[in-house]
C-alpha cells in the first residue's frame, strides 16, 4: 500500500466528519455537545493529512 492510496479514504472521512460536526452544531443530531469540538478537530486532522498527501505528490 502506497501513501497515495490513503487520499480517497482520508477525503471521505474528512467530509463525513465535517457533516457530522455541522449536524451536531445545528442540534439536528442530538448528542452531548462535548463531542462537537472533538469531531471538528478530528476532521481538521484528517483534512490536513489529506491535503498534505496531495501536496506531497503534486510537488515532489
Amino acid at each position: 500500500m502506497e501513501l497515495y492510496d490513503l487520499v480517497i479514504p482520508f477525503g471521505i472521512t474528512t467530509y463525513t466528519l465535517l457533516i457530522l460536526a455541522a449536524l451536531i452544531g445545528k442540534r439536528i443530531i442530538k448528542i452531548n455537545f462535548k463531542w462537537h469540538p472533538r469531531i471538528a478537530l478530528t476532521a481538521l486532522i484528517f483534512g490536513t493529512m489529506h491535503a498534505g498527501i496531495i501536496l506531497y505528490y503534486r510537488f515532489f
